[in-house]
């Protein structure tokens, strides 16, 4: 019985060694496969900048690109004339009108203040 006890005792000690190592060698494998996928994001992000750079320099990007802003300008024109013409303001005609009324909203109010100072001046004479 001892026999068969030491041979299964052995089994077991061979079988959890061999877990052990698994567990050794896949930690080792995750930390090389860790390293590797670093390596592999900075090259590509370093290519991706190097290609946008190149890109840049073109010159149908730098045609594309000054066509996008005359586009962006017509419609902005467009829309200009749009809400002009259906007597609207824009939301720089509205930013305008925003300043002017605080403007007002601040000399009002030094108004009243002075004038409260005035009128409790001249209640104590």
């Amino acid at each position: 019985m001892s026999v068969q006890t030491s041979i299964v005792s052995e089994s077991i000690d061979r079988v959890q060694e061999a877990f052990q190592s698994m567990g050794d060698e896949f930690g080792r494998l995750q930390g090389q496969l860790d390293g590797r996928f670093r390596e592999i994001e900075a090259d590509t992000q370093k290519r991706v900048k190097k290609l946008a750079k190149d890109l840049r320099k073109q010159p149908l990007w730098k045609r594309a690109n000054a066509l996008r802003r005359d586009t962006t300008k017509q419609i902005e024109q467009g829309i200009d004339g749009v809400l002009s013409s259906l007597q609207i303001a824009s939301t720089s005609d509205m930013k305008k009108l925003d300043r002017k009324l605080n403007s007002i909203g601040k000399r009002l109010k030094a108004m009243e203040t002075r004038a409260k100072a005035n009128g409790a001046a001249l209640t104590n004479l």
